[in-house]
């Protein structure tokens, strides 16, 4: 545990590891299809890797038949710990793609109510705060940061990242 002292207020930083949620189970824009042979990862579907013959085939099928319009590409890296990441790993034998991230024209403008550059660009970003946050959750960067005013508890939150958690603090508002 690591107290944090900011102000009036204290912040307990607990790293929590076998109870924390699943991020992909929260409201998403985007969805993870992934094809691993090992491990179940991103969002549910019934497809396998047997089912396409390369990852250019199943960009093919997230546009034809999903009709997405921005995709991303998933990359793993596994080595005694499971990382995943919008952009390759630096590692021929223990990481490759894995799948992709997209999103449709109906989410973008059930979310945002037109569609443009700037906002095409906004979700991009957004699909990439997505893998961060899983990513988090894969490697175990989960945290449960309680705040006391006074000897009090006064609010909890559950933070994916370490690096996030000064966020946080920082923009913590009573």
């Amino acid at each position: 545990m690591k107290t944090i002292i900011k102000e009036n207020l204290k912040f307990e930083v607990n790293h929590i590891n076998d109870t924390y949620m699943d991020p992909r189970q929260d409201f998403n824009l985007g969805t993870m299809f992934c094809l691993h042979k090992k491990y179940n990862i991103g969002d549910k579907h019934n497809y396998s890797g047997n089912d396409f013959s390369s990852w250019k085939e199943v960009k093919k099928f997230l546009k034809e038949e999903e009709e997405a319009i921005i995709i991303l590409p998933l990359f793993a890296y596994d080595h005694g710990l499971f990382s995943l990441s919008t952009t390759p790993y630096n590692c021929n034998f223990d990481s490759g793609q894995v799948g992709y991230i997209y999103v449709t024209e109906e989410d973008v403008l059930k979310e945002y109510g037109l569609l443009t550059k700037k906002i095409k660009n906004k979700v991009k970003n957004l699909l990439e705060e997505e893998v961060k946050i899983y990513n988090f959750y894969l490697t175990g960067e989960t945290y449960n940061v309680t705040v006391y005013q006074d000897s009090e508890e006064i609010d909890c939150f559950n933070v994916y990242g370490y690096e996030e958690i000064e966020n946080f603090i920082n923009y913590y508002k009573l």
